[in-house]
C-alpha cells in the first residue's frame, strides 16, 4: 500500500484499502457527523471506489455492513449527528457504527479529527499496515477549506518515527471498545513501526489534547521571521499570545473569518495593531450541525457530492500555525481552533507537528496570502438571543441526558432516568423514532411511547429537537434498547432494504468475488415502498437473475470458504425475501426464490463442511 503526496488527497481515498487488501479494525474521531456520510466512509472502508461516483449503491452498502460490522466505529460528539434529510430506514443500522462521546459542550467539547485505520492482505492476516490522518474536516457533506495530514506505517523500519501515535491509538481503542482491537495491543503494536510520510513532510509528533490529558500551545520560537495563523474561530487572548511570536523582525500573518475577526476587534479595537502584518479574511465554514432553524417537520437535506466533482469550497475551517526560522519551517495542524478552549485542555483535540520542506511550505503560504484584507465590520448580525438559548439547551440536553429504550407490547418506549428539562420554560422537546413523526414529551414526564415500530425499522437512534418559539435545533441521538437489538433486527432491516433481484446481484458477486460496484442502484434511490411495488415490472425476477448450479459449483471449487459465506446470506436473508415476494403479490418471484433455495439447499448438503 502507499500514500497520497502533498497536498492533495480525497477523504474517500485515505480510507479505501488498496487492491487485495482489507480493513481489520477503524476508529475515526470526529466533532460533528452526517449519517448519510458515515455510509459513505463505510462504503469506502469496504473497498469500493468512489471517486468518480457521487454515492455507492445498495450492494455496496449492505456489503459494508455486513464486512465492517463490530470492526469499524465513529466517535462522536452528542448532539453533534445530522438529522438526516431524507431518512430511510437503513440508516438505522448506523447505530451499530457510532458512539457518542458525551461531552457537556457548556465547559468542553469531543473536537479532534482524525481516522486510525489497520489494513491487512487478503487471505494473509499476519501481513498488516496502519493508516493514520489527521485533519480538520468532519464527517459532514460540508464543504469547506480543509486541511489534512495521512501517513502510513512501514514495518521495514525505513521510515520516521512519529512520537505519540501509540498513545493517540491507545485512547482512541479504549473509547472505540472494539473486540479484538485492544487499547494495550494496538499501542504495542503501533510501538514498533515507523512511517512513511508525503514528500517534503517530517512528522515529528502527535498531541492528543484534552481534559486529564496533554493542553497548552506549542512552545514559540523565539526568533522565527514569520508566524502565519489560519483558524476560522478565534479569542482574544490566544491572538494576544500569538501576535507575540518571533523576533523583532517577524512578518505575522492571520487568516480567519470575519465573524470571528469581528469578534476580536470587538473586544479589543487594537487587537491586530502593530501585532499582524496582514489580517486577511476566507468566508465562514458550512457547519451542518450548528446553529438553529426555522421550525418544520422536514429537515433540510444534505448536499452530497463525488470526491471527485470540482465544488467551491464553502468557506474557511483549516485550523493551522506556521512558523518558520530561514529553513526551519513548523507546521502545526489538526482539530485546535486558535482559542482558549482548544488548547487550554477543556475540550479534546489532536495537533500534529511537522517539519515542512520548501515546496509545501511555499504550497501554503499561497493559500494563505490569497485572502482578502479585512476591515471591521460591526454592523454583521450576531445570534439572536433565541438562537444562544436554543443552543445552550442542546448543549445541556447532550451533556447530561442519557435516554434508553425498550419494547413494550408493540410501542417503542423512551426512557429517561430524569425528566428533560431546561431553565428557560419556553424550550420544549420533542422525539421521533427515525423517520417516523414527531412527538411532543411531556414536562415531568420520565418516559415517552414512539408508537409501533417495526423490527426492520427498529435502531438505537431517536431523533431529538428543542424548539423556542419559531426555531429549531434537531440532531440524531442513541437511546439505546434494552435489551439489546440483535442479528435479527439487522437481518430484518437488510432484507426489507433489498429487492429479490438486488439480493441476487449480491450473492452473485460473493460467489464470484468481484465488487458488486454498479448493483443495486444508489443506496439511497426511491423508497423501500416503491422498489417493492408489484407494479415495477423492471424489477421482476427472470430465470437469468438466479445463479446457476455451474456458477454456484465454480465458486465453491475455487474457495470453499467463500462459498459458506455465500450460504450464510442465503440462510440469512432468502426466506424473508420470499416472504415479502409473497405479500406484496408478486408470486413469480417467490416461486423463482424457492426454486433457488431448493437448488442451493442440495448442494450445500453436499458441499458445506459436515459437523463434527
Amino acid at each position: 500500500m502507499k500514500t497520497g503526496g502533498w497536498p492533495w488527497m480525497s477523504f474517500s481515498e485515505v480510507l479505501r484499502p488498496e487492491p487485495g487488501w482489507q480493513v481489520d479494525h477503524a476508529v475515526l474521531t470526529t466533532y460533528s457527523t452526517d449519517l448519510v456520510v458515515l455510509v459513505t466512509s463505510l462504503i469506502s472502508l469496504s473497498g469500493s471506489n468512489l471517486d468518480q461516483r457521487v454515492k455507492g449503491t445498495r450492494v455496496e452498502l449492505v456489503r459494508a455492513i455486513e464486512s465492517l460490522r463490530g470492526r469499524v466505529r465513529v466517535l462522536a460528539q452528542s448532539g453533534r449527528v445530522a438529522l438526516p434529510g431524507a431518512p430511510r430506514a437503513i440508516l438505522g443500522l448506523m447505530d451499530q457504527f457510532l458512539v457518542e462521546i458525551k461531552a457537556n459542550e457548556v465547559t468542553h467539547s469531543w473536537h479532534p479529527k482524525a481516522a486510525l485505520v489497520r489494513y491487512t492482505a487478503v487471505g494473509s492476516p499476519d501481513d498488516f499496515q496502519w493508516r493514520l490522518w489527521i485533519g480538520s474536516r468532519n464527517l459532514t457533506s460540508a464543504m469547506n477549506w480543509e486541511a489534512g495530514l495521512v501517513i502510513v506505517s512501514r514495518p521495514d523500519g525505513r521510515g520516521q518515527e512519529v512520537i505519540g501515535v501509540p498513545e493517540l491509538a491507545r485512547a482512541l481503542a479504549e473509547r472505540a471498545d472494539l473486540k479484538g482491537f485492544s487499547a494495550a495491543s494496538v499501542a504495542q503494536e503501533l510501538a514498533r513501526l515507523k512511517w512513511e510520510c508525503p514528500s517534503g513532510v517530517q512528522v515529528r509528533s502527535v498531541r492528543l489534547l484534552g481534559p486529564q490529558l496533554d493542553r497548552g500551545l506549542p512552545e514559540q520560537m523565539i526568533d522565527a521571521n514569520e508566524v502565519c495563523l489560519v483558524s476560522p474561530f478565534l479569542d482574544l487572548s490566544t491572538v494576544r499570545a500569538l501576535g507575540k511570536w518571533g523576533s523583532r523582525n517577524v512578518r505575522r500573518t492571520i487568516l480567519s473569518t470575519p465573524a470571528a475577526l469581528d469578534a476580536v476587534v470587538a473586544s479589543d479595537a487594537t487587537a491586530f495593531v502593530g501585532h499582524f502584518h496582514e489580517v486577511l479574511r476566507c468566508g465562514r465554514p458550512e457547519l451542518i450541525t450548528e446553529g438553529s432553524d426555522p421550525l418544520t417537520d422536514a429537515p433540510s437535506g444534505a448536499i452530497e457530492t463525488a470526491e471527485g466533482e470540482e465544488l467551491p469550497p464553502s468557506g474557511l475551517h483549516a485550523k493551522l500555525l506556521y512558523v518558520a526560522r530561514g529553513a526551519d519551517r513548523r507546521l502545526w495542524l489538526g482539530s485546535a481552533n486558535a482559542t482558549g478552549r482548544a488548547w487550554d485542555g477543556r475540550n479534546f483535540e489532536i495537533v500534529t507537528e511537522l517539519a515542512l520542506g520548501l515546496e509545501p511550505a511555499a504550497a501554503l503560504l499561497d493559500f494563505i496570502r490569497d485572502g482578502e484584507y479585512y476591515s471591521p465590520n460591526p454592523d454583521d448580525p450576531e445570534d439572536t438571543a433565541e438562537e444562544k438559548a436554543l443552543e445552550h439547551a442542546r448543549n445541556h440536553l447532550c451533556g447530561t441526558w442519557h435516554p434508553t429504550q425498550r419494547i413494550v407490547g408493540n410501542d417503542s418506549i423512551v426512557l429517561s432516568g430524569e425528566p428533560p428539562s431546561f431553565d428557560d420554560s419556553a424550550i420544549r422537546i420533542e422525539v421521533a423514532a427515525l423517520n417516523h413523526p414527531w412527538i411532543l414529551w411531556p414536562r415531568e414526564e420520565r418516559s415517552l411511547s414512539l408508537g409501533t415500530v417495526p423490527l426492520a425499522q427498529r435502531t438505537n437512534f431517536i431523533q431529538v429537537r428543542v424548539i423556542r418559539g419559531d426555531r429549531m435545533c434537531a440532531w440524531v441521538q442513541l437511546a439505546p434498547f434494552h435489551p439489546e437489538l440483535d442479528e435479527t433486527r439487522n437481518h430484518a432491516a437488510i432484507a426489507q432494504y433489498l429487492t429479490p433481484q438486488i439480493f441476487l446481484l449480491w450473492l452473485r458477486s460473493l460467489l464470484a468475488q468481484e465488487p458488486p460496484r454498479a448493483a443495486g442502484g444508489d443506496w439511497d434511490s426511491n423508497d423501500e415502498a416503491d422498489i417493492t411495488s408489484s407494479s415495477s415490472a423492471s424489477i421482476m425476477l427472470a430465470d437469468g437473475d438466479l445463479p446457476t448450479v455451474e456458477e454456484i459449483l465454480r465458486a465453491w471449487a475455487r474457495d470453499p470458504h467463500n462459498f459458506v459465506e455465500a450460504d450464510h446470506k442465503m440462510t440469512q436473508y432468502v426466506l424473508e425475501l420470499e416472504k415479502r415476494a409473497e405479500e406484496t403479490g408478486r408470486g413469480k418471484d417467490a416461486d423463482l426464490l424457492r426454486d433457488l433455495r431448493g437448488t442451493w439447499t442440495t448442494l450445500a448438503a453436499e458441499l458445506l463442511p459436515k459437523p463434527k
